[in-house]
């Protein structure tokens, strides 16, 4: 279990009701282990971790709100995922998509796939790749340059210039032929065309 990486940075709760008019509330925060009575009486003290719990009052008669389902950091998530996935849970709540969700479970796997998803995408593929499955990335050395960089662009652009014969160009326009010009190609010929004294 992990504790918070920002213990200074709070995040408010966020609360809203699915279509069925069953309300979820989100609250990310560092909690107290719960141990049971043998534990304690055998010396173990309660520890702070980071995590995300979800309340809900889906069942609940009267209605209550009830902890649901609890993701604790380290284990079913990667806090680095918090900021982006504190900031698409807030703008669900004030959206009308909430109400797609006909009850807590389908708005708990959206969740947990938005939670993959943001972890995702704040590490580096390749160690998200070996963290989440123990594939081990092959990096290859890069294929070595025969030329520096100036060199390769300078023939580059050399091998981009296209020779025009300015008299067969000028034909093909008096005969009524369409001619399209590259950039390249307008330039040179503005270059080398006779200037009319």
């Amino acid at each position: 279990m992990e504790r918070a990486n920002d213990p200074g940075a709070k995040f408010e709760s966020v609360t809203f009701d699915v279509a069925t008019g069953a309300k979820v509330r989100t609250v990310i925060d560092e909690f107290w282990e719960r141990l049971s009575d043998d534990d304690l009486r055998h010396g173990h003290r309660p520890k702070l971790y980071y995590a995300i719990r979800v309340y809900t009052d889906e069942g609940t008669n009267p209605k209550r709100l009830e902890s649901h389902t609890e993701f604790r950091a380290g284990n079913d998530f990667d806090q680095s995922c918090i900021s982006r996935l504190w900031t698409w849970l807030s703008d669900l709540a004030l959206s009308r998509h909430r109400f797609s969700y006909d009850c807590v479970e389908d708005f708990l796997e959206e969740f947990s796939a938005r939670m993959d998803e943001f972890t995702a995408a704040a590490e580096d593929a390749a160690d998200y790749l070996h963290k989440a499955h123990g594939i081990q990335p092959t990096y290859e050395d890069p294929p070595r340059a025969e030329f520096s960089e100036d060199e390769s662009r300078s023939k580059k652009e050399k091998k981009s210039v296209v020779g025009i014969d300015v008299e067969s160009l000028s034909d093909d326009l008096i005969n009524g032929q369409d001619t399209y010009l590259t950039s390249d190609q307008d330039e040179e010929i503005s270059d080398d065309a006779p200037t009319k004294t």
